[in-house]
């Protein structure tokens, strides 16, 4: 990813909120704001029974994230787009 001018692994930042209480799935990519503008968004698959807000992720992203990872815009999507081999579709994910 390249939000904000800065390279940024999807993985890392993947890797610090998946143990987020709540989260079921979790994905980041670039995220368009305007045609000049991009910024960091999660894409979260909530756990069944449990509440996760966009707070608490966002919460958690500033704990254990340098300021230019942390996402700035948080989604909830009911699944991740995935390939027939289980492979994570980061083109294709768009909020709902």
């Amino acid at each position: 990813m390249n939000a904000g001018g800065f390279r940024v692994s999807p993985l890392e930042v993947e890797a610090a909120l998946a143990p987020c209480p709540g989260v079921a799935e979790i994905a980041v990519a670039e995220h368009r704001v305007r045609d000049d503008v991009s910024v960091i968004a999660a894409y979260v698959v909530r756990k069944a029974g449990v509440s996760v807000s966009a707070e608490d992720i966002v919460a958690l992203a500033g704990q254990r994230l340098a300021a230019y990872k942390r996402p700035k815009q948080v989604f909830f999507v009911p699944s991740l787009p995935r390939s027939t081999n289980g492979k994570l579709l980061r083109r294709n994910l768009a909020p709902d």
